[in-house]
């Protein structure tokens, strides 16, 4: 774990974050498939105010590969969700979801994890239910609702993965 790191977003990720997320690697899984530079700058600037959303720079053996998101925050509840935009880092997956569960848990303090995913992403479904997530109602006909509850989590492959991997966490 000491070559995978979380930054903080800053200035200089805007035009990265920018092409990452409109890459087909990325954006094939979005609903919204492209974004417009005033779309980015909203959202981008948003992050940055850190009120009622977080985003962080996924940092590999110190090259950026992604990122991590919360948003939609409550008391007790947000939405979270990460993408991997190099390819070849796809194998860290099952760790940067796990990471991510416990930025959002232990580190924040949320109970539960909200989020969509594309059903063809049968990869990150899978993943997803190793970690405990249910899913619920279709959004549309591309995306399922999914939800996660720290206690489930804890009981979970992903956690006992990260528990086992890596220490007292």
């Amino acid at each position: 774990m000491r070559n995978l790191k979380f930054s903080n977003l800053t200035i200089k990720d805007k035009s990265t974050i920018f092409k990452w997320r409109n890459s087909k690697n990325v954006s094939q899984f979005m609903i919204k498939k492209k974004i417009t530079s005033d779309e980015h700058n909203e959202w981008f600037n948003e992050r940055l105010k850190k009120k009622s959303s977080f985003a962080w720079v996924i940092n590999f053996n110190q090259e950026k590969i992604g990122l991590i998101q919360i948003e939609n925050l409550t008391k007790k509840n947000c939405n979270a969700g990460f993408y991997i935009a190099k390819k070849k880092y796809s194998y860290l997956t099952f760790l940067i979801i796990n990471m991510l569960h416990y930025k959002v848990f232990c580190e924040h303090k949320f109970r539960v994890i909200k989020s969509y995913i594309n059903l063809k992403n049968k990869k990150i479904r899978k993943l997803n239910k190793m970690c405990g997530y249910d899913e619920n109602n279709k959004l549309n006909e591309e995306f399922v609702f999914t939800r996660l509850v720290y206690l489930k989590w804890l009981k979970s492959l992903g956690y006992k993965y990260l528990k086992g991997n890596y220490g007292n966490i």
